[in-house]
């Protein structure tokens, strides 16, 4: 009786833990609706039983390196509780590994789910190019990735704050020359300008950015919008 009432003890505990993680880690339940998701696409498409287990296997093992990303950092706000710069690299070594299980995971998920899909590779790229809506999501994400890994490289500044260049002045003229390209109305045209400009302005007020680092970013946005509609157009 007594080892019945440990054993039972212990699931509450461990249940406590994941409603706990549930419950205050706003990932974590991003990760657990996804997994949800990525599992019902598998029942959908029929997915054979071996790619299924793997999918499951790849979505336990997210979810259990975001539970240790918490764990490992509520422990480094126990035993440290005023800042310390290793207590950051801590943090941030812990939220890699998140990042890179996270990665390995879709990487194999595309490479089972891609032979389900309606339309091949090749077949979707030629349909992005005929769908403006498609092109202005990619010159989106390419802005954003591009101006937070030449921050990464320069080493100047955080991801989302501060540096060369501006990410948000990239994302902001990025869209504003997708507006260029898809509406061909000079008063859209106009407006998207002022909204950009207005964006690249709060930077430099808020003395968040210079001046060279917000036309940095601005210059590359407006590139990157360039290219891809003359590629995909």
């Amino acid at each position: 009786m007594e080892i019945t009432n440990k054993i039972v003890k212990s699931f509450n505990c461990a249940i406590e833990g994941l409603s706990y993680i549930l419950r205050t880690q706003r990932n974590f339940r991003i990760h657990f609706l996804f997994a949800i998701f990525i599992i019902l696409l598998g029942l959908y498409f029929g997915v054979d039983s071996h790619d299924f287990m793997l999918i499951v296997i790849l979505i336990f093992f997210v979810l259990v390196t975001e539970i240790f990303n918490t764990c490992i950092e509520l422990v480094t706000d126990m035993v440290s509780e005023t800042y310390h710069p290793i207590a950051k690299i801590i943090k941030d070594i812990s939220a890699g590994a998140v990042l890179l299980a996270s990665s390995i995971a879709a990487i194999v998920g595309y490479i089972i789910f891609v032979n389900h899909l309606e339309t091949p590779l090749e077949m979707g790229i030629n349909y992005i190019k005929g769908v403006s809506s498609h092109i202005t999501i990619l010159v989106f994400i390419l802005a954003l990735s591009f101006s937070i890994i030449i921050k990464l490289i320069l080493h100047k500044g955080k991801p989302l704050l501060g540096g060369m260049p501006s990410v948000h002045s990239a994302v902001a003229f990025a869209m504003w020359g997708a507006i260029i390209f898809i509406s061909h109305s000079g008063l859209l045209t106009a407006i998207g300008f002022l909204l950009a400009l207005m964006v690249a302005q709060s930077r430099v007020a808020g003395k968040i950015h210079s001046i060279p680092e917000v036309v940095a970013g601005a210059v590359l946005g407006i590139l990157l919008s360039i290219v891809l509609f003359q590629i995909f157009m």
